[in-house]
């Protein structure tokens, strides 16, 4: 999930959360394009220093400040177009969703040539039946104290309200199925808040009022197919029959009928790609036939369309002990990485192993912490590299060396690199060839250098540059959306990235393709809008 291009940053130092020296982004723009990809909420090494009010963390409330800023400063357009680049290009999901939720409290001027910009928008940040629910979750929890009721106290904007009212017409009955459930607000909450008159529609009724829908149940055979399954005590052949109509999910199934091999085997034909990817290890433990499973896991065509994060097949691969699955698995990263272009000469990865990277999973629902992430990264790079090598740092700087080809060797290659505390990057200079063309740097981005109050890395690193290769690329890979750079991007050939995603490669590739000493070395914002307006 790149969180991609930021255009520069200024001068003016700042400090990061570890008390280092660090650097500040230009504009309100450049830092949503930076920060958008954050996962919100999540477990960090570094705590707050004060309670938000709404429960939201410090990067969380950086985007949320930030979407503020743009949207009552009347750039909805500017706005709507980075939440649909995160959405649709990086396959974010809550992010989005705030932004929007954002941009719908702070409408403003948001008309553009006779179109109403959110009403536009909306459709391409909600693609899943669920997130119509959470941009009403999101848009109470932000914007105003929830009653026990209602979703607020307030009235929910007219164009949120609109948006999500042409949503759910639009979906199938399986789509708006898969995501009801209790937990609030509920689906039927959000159907009889953003417009009554949807419950003339059979499906969305279904909702609101079951014992009505029971009425009209013949015009959803879907649904209908759902809710005779649910009375079924045994998975036998009709409930199969009723299962497939109802297009159920794996959840669905295992709740109602246990976990039996008999489930796992038909439930598995049921997932989605990143479902069986998270459920390889109850599948090999029910004893389910692995060989469909890890053919489905290795088919090139479901690799491309699942479009997932290159650790999330370290996970897995972990979870499990058949060979069969580890092969496929491996097999799987690799092709992820098909398209990805190749970084010709000799790059060197730098690689942060210190405390907070090693000590902070990247969600609370992972086990991955954010060196497990910089180790897939790494794998990606190494496999798509002519020339590479690996240096991990913390106080220390040690280079690594790769048994065995390809992404998930140079991925496990890094696994128990923890070389001591501290945040150091600029130990790992001295390490580097002096030919080398390019450095990327791994890290979360809480580094000081050699002691608190010494130079910046930035300043260690055009003293390298100067003594050794004046022509050497450094691209910065934030690995956690903090609004910080330790690279000062005025000075030429610095790259300021973020985020998990394989599109970083191509990203190096562009910037690096595309140099030019008047412009900052990176995917601007202005390209962002220019490719994801809707016109």
């Amino acid at each position: 999930m790149a969180r991609i291009g930021v255009g520069a940053t200024t001068k003016t130092k700042t400090v990061n959360k570890a008390g280092g020296q660090a650097y500040t982004l230009i504009s309100p723009a450049v830092s949503l394009v930076h920060a958008i990809g954050h996962f919100m909420n999540e477990p960090k090494y570094y705590p707050d220093g004060e309670e938000s009010p709404t429960d939201i963390d410090s990067e969380g409330q950086n985007v949320i400040a930030l979407a503020t800023q743009l949207a009552k400063d009347g750039r909805h357009e500017e706005l709507l177009s980075i939440a649909r680049w995160a959405r649709t290009d990086l396959n974010l999901r809550t992010t989005p969703i705030v932004v929007l939720a954002t941009a719908c409290e702070y409408p403003g001027t948001i008309m553009v040539q006779g179109r109403n910009i959110v009403a536009t928008y909306a459709p391409t940040i909600m693609q899943r039946a669920d997130e119509p629910r959470n941009l009403f979750a999101a848009w109470r929890h932000l914007f105003g104290a929830a009653t026990d009721k209602g979703l607020r106290t307030r009235r929910v904007p007219s164009v949120l309200r609109r948006s999500v009212a042409r949503i759910l017409s639009a979906l199938p009955e399986h789509a708006l199925a898969k995501w009801a459930g209790n937990v609030s607000p509920t689906l039927g909450d959000v159907i009889r808040v953003a417009d009554r008159g949807l419950v003339k529609q059979a499906k969305l009724l279904y909702f609101v009022n079951p014992e009505k829908w029971a009425e009209r149940r013949a015009e959803t055979p879907v649904l209908d197919a759902r809710d005779q399954l649910f009375k079924r005590e045994k998975f036998d052949a009709t409930s199969r029959e009723l299962a497939e109509k109802a297009r159920l999910t794996w959840e669905n199934l295992v709740t109602h009928f246990g976990k039996g091999k008999e489930i796992w085997e038909f439930a598995q034909g049921q997932m989605g790609y990143m479902a069986l990817l998270r459920n390889l290890r109850n599948l090999e433990q029910a004893g389910v036939n692995l060989e469909p499973v890890a053919k489905r896991i290795a088919d090139e065509e479901e690799v491309a369309k699942a479009r997932q994060l290159p650790f999330r097949y370290m996970s897995a691969i972990e979870a499990v002990t058949s060979p069969i699955l580890h092969k496929a698995l491996s097999k799987a990263m690799d092709l992820s990485l098909k398209n990805v272009p190749e970084l010709k000469g000799k790059t060197t990865l730098l690689v942060d192993v210190s405390g907070s990277m090693t000590g902070t999973n990247v969600s609370s629902k992972s086990v991955r912490t954010c060196a497990d992430a910089a180790a897939a990264l790494a794998g990606m790079f190494y496999s798509r590299g002519t020339d590479v090598s690996m240096i991990v740092f913390s106080q220390n700087a040690r280079k690594v060396t790769v048994k065995g080809n390809g992404a998930m060797a140079a991925a496990e290659a890094l696994k128990g690199a923890f070389i001591g505390g501290g945040t150091n990057p600029a130990a790992g200079l001295p390490l580097l060839l002096k030919d080398t063309d390019r450095v990327i740097l791994l890290s979360d981005m809480q580094c000081y250098s050699n002691e608190y109050g010494a130079s910046t890395f930035a300043v260690q690193w055009n003293q390298w540059k100067k003594n050794n290769n004046e022509k050497a690329w450094m691209h910065s890979v934030n690995l956690v959306g903090t609004i910080e750079s330790q690279l000062d991007q005025s000075t030429q050939r610095i790259n300021l990235m973020s985020g998990f995603s394989e599109q970083l490669m191509s990203l190096i590739a562009s910037v690096e393709a595309n140099e030019s000493p008047t412009k900052a070395a990176t995917i601007t914002v202005e390209e962002i809008v220019k490719k994801f307006r809707i016109a």
